[in-house]
């Protein structure tokens, strides 16, 4: 059995310990789809994200700006 990946998750002020349940990323695009194992600093702009809620982000490769989301995986 393949053991999941994990990583750091950072968007705006919140980052975030989380699973990785998908990857399926491209050549063009990050797609991954997540599950929060615990908040390691808390947002002060949005509701606090429970432990265990599944999301789901992409973004274009190569492109960023201010409030983009980071996914720092582990052991890579």
């Amino acid at each position: 059995m393949k053991k999941l990946k994990t990583g750091t998750y950072k968007e705006d002020d919140w980052i975030a310990k989380v699973k990785i349940l998908k990857d399926e990323s491209d050549e063009k695009w990050s797609r991954f789809t997540l599950k929060v194992i615990k908040t390691i600093h808390k947002s002060n702009i949005y509701k606090p994200t429970k432990n265990g809620t599944i999301f789901s982000v992409d973004k274009m490769k190569n492109f960023s700006c201010s409030g983009m989301w980071v996914l720092e995986i582990d052991n890579e």
